[in-house]
């Protein structure tokens, strides 16, 4: 399913390795178990500042599985703009890296609607019970923002079945 070689991994000063589906399977369901708990579901938003490992891709795909859509921040833009792609996207909650926890802190709790704030393989917050939105494959999988090169960036709302399409083309 993910291989992540040595070199990408010193980039990213994490461990070479690699995951089957299996092990994915495994790891994405733990997640789900972690955000159902807490009442994550179709119609929320949650940003992801995970960089490009292998977390990013098992929390992208245990948050969408339960209909959750995903908003990926790097984590090396600007503080001002991280606060404007959280309040743009109106993300209940920010994941990150433990070591970016006081980067996306200072992000979040600027802002009004200051997101919940929670590191990689942290319990998330409760949210309260409400009725979800729909889920499935016209629904909002993820928002990608443009890199702002005219302005603020711009989110752009990608259903399932762009991404489902996407799959098919490069297959």
């Amino acid at each position: 399913m993910l291989c992540v070689p040595e070199h990408t991994a010193s980039v990213y000063g994490t461990t070479a390795r690699s995951m089957t589906y299996a092990q994915m399977h495994d790891a994405v369901v733990a997640a789900q178990v972690r955000y159902r708990a807490s009442n994550w579901g179709a119609g929320c938003r949650v940003a992801l500042m995970l960089q490009n490992r292998p977390e990013f891709f098992t929390e992208f795909l245990a948050l969408n599985g339960l209909g959750v859509s995903v908003v990926p921040v790097h984590h090396q833009l600007p503080q001002a703009e991280i606060s404007h792609l959280l309040s743009h996207s109106r993300a209940e909650m920010l994941v990150c890296l433990p070591h970016l926890v006081e980067l996306a802190g200072r992000s979040a709790h600027a802002l009004e609607s200051n997101p919940a704030v929670v590191a990689l393989g942290e319990d998330p917050p409760a949210r309260p019970l409400a009725a979800f939105g729909e889920a499935g494959r016209f629904a909002e999988a993820a928002v990608l923002y443009t890199s702002g090169s005219s302005g603020q960036p711009k989110g752009c709302r990608l259903s399932n079945e762009y991404f489902l399409r996407m799959g098919d083309w490069y297959t």
